[in-house]
């Protein structure tokens, strides 16, 4: 009986398993920023330090994950005035979505990057689904 080891194989399900677990997380996150940005407000805006209601909808739905390369992924908007909400401007104070979905989804977020990962490793080295 003999043992091989197949260092290559591994690591390269390693890193396609992790890139699988950051997708993951970074859904839990994009999902997150989505419902902190009011829809049902009757068009009030927000307070200053708190998520932006959303008054057209465009904010709301340009929010996108997408994985920028090989072990990271990318969770924001194209919308250029999502920066200006996030961080406010010398005109207005901040309306931060972004960070806060960060901050407030980081267990679930965690917990999705684990499971991602363990099924896409599973998968990839005979072991599971």
């Amino acid at each position: 009986m003999s043992l091989q080891w197949n260092a290559d194989r591994i690591k390269l399900a390693v890193l396609a398993a992790a890139d699988k677990g950051l997708e993951a997380a970074g859904d839990v996150v994009a999902n997150k920023a989505v419902t902190l940005i009011g829809i049902n407000h009757g068009g009030v805006p927000s307070k200053p330090l708190y998520p932006p209601n959303s008054q057209t909808g465009t904010l709301h739905k340009s929010i996108t994950r997408t994985r920028a390369e090989a072990g990271r992924v990318s969770v924001g908007t194209a919308v250029e005035y999502g920066r200006f909400l996030e961080f406010g401007t010398y005109r207005m104070l901040p309306r931060p979505w972004l960070r806060r979905a960060l901050a407030e989804s980081k267990t679930q977020a965690l917990a999705a990057f684990k499971a991602g990962m363990t099924r896409a490793f599973s998968a990839s080295i005979g072991g599971g689904p």
